[in-house]
């Protein structure tokens, strides 16, 4: 949305699909998470360069899927899951999601 312009550009839109903004990569690019309404049990990261421009980084189920962003550090972002048994996970610069830990992990602070 632009004030300025008073316009509004739609870079995502698919029909029955929840989405939510999580904060944007190491180059400013949104990245969102999202789920079909009719299986949330499902959900779909993805990295946006542009309006309709979604790169999918990563998917599966809701509970293990990184949503939650803790700490941005050197290395990259990291997220925790909607589960206090999920993985831990890290978006890295190149936008590769790594599934760091499979234990109840939670960053603190920037790793040295």
């Amino acid at each position: 949305m632009s004030l300025k312009k008073r316009s509004r550009t739609i870079w995502f839109k698919k029909p029955n699909i929840w989405v939510v903004h999580l904060g944007t990569d190491a180059a400013g690019k949104a990245l969102i998470g999202y789920s079909d309404i009719r299986t949330p049990d499902q959900s779909t990261l993805a990295v946006m360069s542009g309006p309709g421009q979604a790169q999918v980084i990563g998917s599966g189920p809701n509970e293990t899927m990184a949503w939650i962003l803790s700490v941005t550090d050197s290395h990259g972002m990291w997220f925790d899951s909607n589960s206090d048994v999920s993985p831990l996970w890290l978006l890295q610069a190149d936008d590769h999601l790594v599934e760091v830990a499979k234990a109840p992990v939670r960053p603190l602070g920037a790793c040295n």
